[in-house]
């Protein structure tokens, strides 16, 4: 069982947490481990969530799309995209119902990557849980006003921060919630294979 982390502060975002485990990776814990000795070279938009990547973890048709700045989570990263479900009968996105935002902070030192990861706001008062993602890793659902709830997970590998929030009415919060870390845990591979 991971560690619930209670940090300190206060917030206007209602917060609602899971309990219990997450089990991302499995007993054998098979996921793909980060490595601070082993910086992240690649162009930063290489490092997104693609559309083909949340396909397999939603078993949906997404698209990417221009970032919705009224989400906070990633005005200051850059790049950043969010992802809308695509309806294939009609042949365009979906705008109600699912949403993916993922975002990169790419930095040139692992110290650098390292401040942008304590700095996040999902450090402070949120009481967001440790996840098995990279080197490190936070997740936790937000509520934003009273009628959207979002999962989050925020992880870091060496030199690149990486985030992902996603958002689906039909589901109950803990699914919501491992499908938002299957989500981190599919883009945060493509970093390291």
């Amino acid at each position: 069982m991971y560690r619930r982390q209670v940090l300190a502060g206060a917030g206007t975002i209602v917060l609602t947490t899971v309990s219990g485990c997450l089990d991302v990776f499995g007993d054998d814990g098979n996921g793909v481990e980060g490595d601070d000795d082993d910086p992240i070279d690649a162009e930063p938009e290489s490092l997104l969530l693609s559309p083909d990547s949340a396909a397999d973890v939603t078993e949906a048709a997404w698209i990417g799309m221009e970032l919705d700045e009224r989400l906070l989570m990633y005005l200051e990263a850059e790049p950043a995209r969010t992802l809308r479900e695509w309806d294939e009968e009609v042949d365009e996105p979906v705008f109600a119902g699912r949403e993916i935002l993922t975002g990169v902070w790419f930095h040139d030192s692992v110290e650098s990557a390292r401040e942008t990861y304590d700095d996040s706001p999902f450090q402070f008062g949120h009481g967001f849980e440790e996840e098995e993602i990279a080197v490190e890793s936070i997740t936790g659902t937000v509520e934003e006003g009273f009628t959207t709830e979002w999962g989050h997970v925020l992880f870091r590998d060496a030199n690149v921060v990486g985030g992902v929030s996603y958002q689906d009415a039909n589901i109950d919060e803990r699914e919501l919630l491992q499908t938002t870390v299957d989500l981190g845990a599919a883009m945060h591979e493509s970093w390291r294979t």
